[in-house]
């Protein structure tokens, strides 16, 4: 086994058993009150195809967020193996480097004071899409919990013998030799620990696909309709926590029965529709509100006549615009989007459903004129 490749691996399990041991608190319970009391802060410098977007710094900031971890963030051209080993023993920060191509991401992590590091390489099989951001995130984030709360790590030897193949001469006018001291911050962007439940900025396009299953009331006639459907939806996130979206959505109904005394049928309804959500995101969650337009495609299926003096026509269909207003939450986990919600259509035309018999039309049944319902969606979205 390559010697890199036989330190990654003995680094990846350090790792694991100290972020173990300092989540239950069995490691340096000592370091770790040390560490909260003078406010925990962590440096993370981004190299390559991580320091050309925003999305990352934002996930990471919500994460080490929620364990008050104070961020400060640099963009630089290219990684010096020395400067990980640069000597600082009067800052107290971790630094974190991440070094990343289109499918590779290299992390490099200094402890405080630098008696410790850790070293860590990804393979991103999508690049930095949202699956990608997750994975460095949540490994960014075990590695400076477990730098702060316990004694693990690789010495700084065993971490310049890993690098040796990688080193470069020492540029002594260089600014990218080793990091600024803890008062030297010009050129460094300070992120504090975000709010509680205060959502990761985005900024990106994004396509759903999901299937969709409904139900609603049409009033004591007819009953519950429930059937199945698609939607897809394409939203811009913006920077804040807002986002917009344009839907097209196609449900099909299983069948209302109509029986009276002088006859049964059976109405199935197609509705399509197109519509524009607003919504805010916070954390995985979401709220949105939307507003649509469609139409319903009913088909009436005349089936058994009880009084002999009717004679049953052929099935007959009607088209019937729709107005529906909406509201959803929405719960996304990597590429996996659920949403519940509620929904109201408005027929923009009478709708009744009547019977000509000997003495004239009777009316047999009148759907609401406000068709209240609930959906239920599972399905995917994807970064464009």
């Amino acid at each position: 086994m390559p010697f890199w490749t036989s330190r990654l691996l003995v680094s990846t399990l350090v790792l694991c058993f100290a972020s173990l041991l300092s989540r239950v608190g069995l490691a340096a319970p000592e370091l770790e009150g040390s560490q909260q009391r003078e406010g925990a802060r962590a440096l993370v410098v981004l190299i390559g195809e991580a320091a050309k977007r925003d999305e990352l710094t934002s996930v990471l900031s919500e994460l080490l967020g929620r364990e008050q971890v104070a961020l400060e963030f640099e963009r630089r051209s290219r990684f010096r193996p020395s400067s990980i080993l640069a000597a600082n023993e009067g800052d107290s920060r971790v630094w974190v480097y991440i070094s990343s191509t289109k499918r590779v991401a290299n992390l490099y992590f200094r402890g405080p004071f630098g008696n410790r590091f850790l070293l860590r390489k990804l393979e991103l099989e999508r690049g930095l899409d949202e699956v990608g951001r997750e994975l460095i995130a949540q490994v960014v984030e075990t590695s400076i919990l477990t730098l702060l709360r316990s004694e693990a790590g690789l010495s700084r030897e065993q971490v310049r013998a890993d690098l040796a193949d990688t080193s470069e001469p020492r540029d002594e006018n260089s600014s990218e030799e080793a990091l600024p001291a803890a008062d030297e911050n010009a050129s460094v962007v300070r992120t504090p620990p975000p709010p509680a439940g205060e959502p990761a900025s985005k900024s990106a396009l994004e396509l759903e696909l999901a299937a969709r299953g409904v139900v609603k009331w049409t009033g004591s006639d007819l009953g519950a309709d429930h059937g199945v459907g698609a939607e897809t939806g394409l939203s811009y996130h913006f920077p804040t926590a807002l986002f917009l979206r344009a839907r097209l959505v196609f449900e099909q109904g299983f069948g209302q029965g109509i029986t009276t005394p002088a006859l049964s049928a059976t109405v199935r309804t197609t509705a399509l529709r197109g519509a524009i959500d607003v919504g805010s995101a916070f954390g995985p969650s979401a709220l949105a509100l939307g507003a649509g337009f469609g139409v319903d495609l009913a088909q009436i299926e005349p089936e058994t006549a009880f009084d002999a003096s009717l004679v049953l026509t052929e099935d007959t269909s009607s088209t019937i615009p729709v107005l529906r207003l909406e509201a959803r939450y929405e719960l996304t986990a990597g590429i996996f989007q659920m949403a519940a919600g509620v929904f109201g259509d408005v027929p923009l035309v009478d709708t009744h459903y009547d019977v000509r018999g000997n003495t004239g039309l009777e009316r047999i049944a009148e759907p609401w004129a406000v068709r209240p319902g609930a959906l239920l969606t599972l399905g995917f979205s994807f970064n464009l």
